[in-house]
């Protein structure tokens, strides 16, 4: 129960950040000027580089949650 909190909270994050990568792609129409290409790059970018850090925090926290498990099934410490 300690593992799905993480999981769902940063599913729930990588799904709203996606959000922000489909809405430059697909909600424009006709031409665009090059600084409204560059603003939809950016954002990409960001919202990429965000999930990364989500999924990366995520195996941190998970392995940290291993270890105190670990930890506290370890009674050879007492």
């Amino acid at each position: 129960m300690k593992k799905l909190a993480p999981i769902v909270i940063t599913a729930i994050l990588i799904g709203y950040l996606a959000f922000y990568l489909w809405i430059p792609f697909n909600l424009t129409v006709g031409p665009e000027p090059w600084f409204g290409k560059i603003i939809a790059a950016a954002v990409g970018a960001g919202a990429v580089g965000m999930m990364t850090a989500a999924v990366y925090t995520l195996i941190i926290r998970l392995k940290e949650i291993d270890k105190e498990e670990k930890d506290k099934d370890d009674l050879s410490k007492y």
